[in-house]
């Protein structure tokens, strides 16, 4: 490289001049090169889409103008523009009056179906009907109360399906059980739900003698509503003679053996899902 020069501009002022200010300039001069080239390019591609754009407007200014002619057309004096607005609005009234009938009839339903549930709610809600009901209950928890040799605990009350029961001492399950079983026996008579099993855990309550735990059992067994199921918890049966199937736990704290669970869920799963498919569940 040869020494490095200075060039005085005109202006008088003294600048460096050296290899590596030449280079920077000429970089920049190449980058400015390539972004006009780079702009020129984008600016052509943009000069083509609204040239295409404003081709495609002119057809579409074309068709309308097509469109308005045919609508401006006449036949006795009646244009088509016209013609076709009063068929809308025809199309529209029509369709609103549809609709419009669509809703009155089924406001007439939903007003037919409601006078029908008053009237069926008026049947049970009648005193003759709540009276019958009430003098069923009563029957069956006297009954019920007197094979339970509780009948000394119902003695200075009124019986009523929504009672509380104020005994003490042994006498206290056995009048449980009978109130229980009187509502079990008046529900399976006046209604129509589902009858769920019932299940008793362990009703030898307050140290019941043999007598009394024998009585509690064949009363829960033989006292049970019809086509009801019964899961009675034990740890005995005091001789009393059960001829269903049983289920004897081996092992403390655990109705199934480890072994079992797998049986158990192949009998329980399609059960379940089925629960969860009616209320369209995914899991």
């Amino acid at each position: 490289m040869g020494p490095e020069r200075r060039l005085r501009p005109t202006c008088g002022t003294e600048h460096k001049n050296d290899v590596a200010a030449k280079f920077g300039l000429l970089a920049d001069a190449e980058m400015c090169r390539r972004i006009i080239a780079d702009s020129a390019g984008e600016l052509h591609r943009v000069s083509n889409k609204v040239r295409d754009a404003v081709s495609r407007l002119g057809d579409y200014e074309g068709n309308i103008a097509k469109i308005n002619a045919l609508l401006e057309e006449t036949r006795n004096d009646i244009k088509l523009r016209d013609m076709l607005e009063d068929e809308s609005v025809r199309i529209l009234d029509v369709t609103i009056i549809d609709e419009q009938q669509a809703l009155v009839d089924a406001i007439g339903e939903a007003a037919h179906d409601i006078e029908a549930a008053s009237g069926n709610m008026n049947v049970f809600d009648r005193n003759s009907h709540r009276k019958q009901i009430q003098d069923f209950f009563t029957q069956r928890l006297l009954e019920f109360a007197d094979e339970l040799k509780v009948a000394g605990a119902f003695a200075s009350t009124t019986p009523r399906l929504d009672m509380s029961i104020r005994d003490t001492g042994s006498d206290l399950p056995r009048a449980q059980l009978a109130y229980h079983y009187a509502v079990l026996h008046t529900v399976r008579k006046f209604s129509t739900a589902c009858m769920c099993p019932i299940i008793l855990d362990t009703p030898l309550q307050q140290d019941q003698d043999d007598d009394n735990a024998r009585r509690m059992i064949h009363f829960a067994i033989d006292r049970r509503p019809d086509d009801s199921q019964l899961v009675l918890g034990t740890v005995k049966l005091h001789g009393v003679d059960y001829d269903g199937h049983r289920i004897e736990t081996l092992h403390e704290n655990s109705l199934l053996g480890a072994d079992g669970y797998d049986d158990a869920r192949h009998l329980i799963d399609p059960l379940v899902d089925q629960m969860f498919g009616q209320f369209n569940l995914d899991f």
